[in-house]
């Protein structure tokens, strides 16, 4: 663009540019922070642990798989969470316009 300034030329051609790329990188961390095991697990397992305050869903969902032994109700959790990363993700998507036609 003849005249364009940095700024202008940035935000008109490369942000649309890496577009495909940012929201790749979007879907991957929302499906990776829905994914949240080791941190939780290693904080909250001990004894001083202040009970379920940083308790994450995938956390619950090994609590009730493997200590209660309640595999059916984790069998439950873990679909609603596939379901809820779908949905979210979906929802991203329509946001960024990956479904628009060009």
């Amino acid at each position: 663009m003849d005249g364009a300034s940095g700024i202008r030329s940035f935000w008109y051609i490369s942000v649309p540019l890496s577009k495909p790329i940012i929201l790749f990188v979007m879907v991957l961390t929302l499906i990776n922070g829905f994914q949240l095991f080791v941190e939780p697990f290693i904080l909250w397992t001990g004894g001083q642990s202040p009970g379920a305050g940083g308790l994450s869903i995938v956390v619950l969902l090994y609590r009730t798989a493997f200590t209660s032994f309640q595999l059916g109700y984790a069998a439950a959790i873990g679909v609603v969470l596939a379901l809820v990363i779908m949905i979210i993700s979906v929802i991203q998507l329509r946001l960024f316009g990956f479904f628009k036609k060009e």
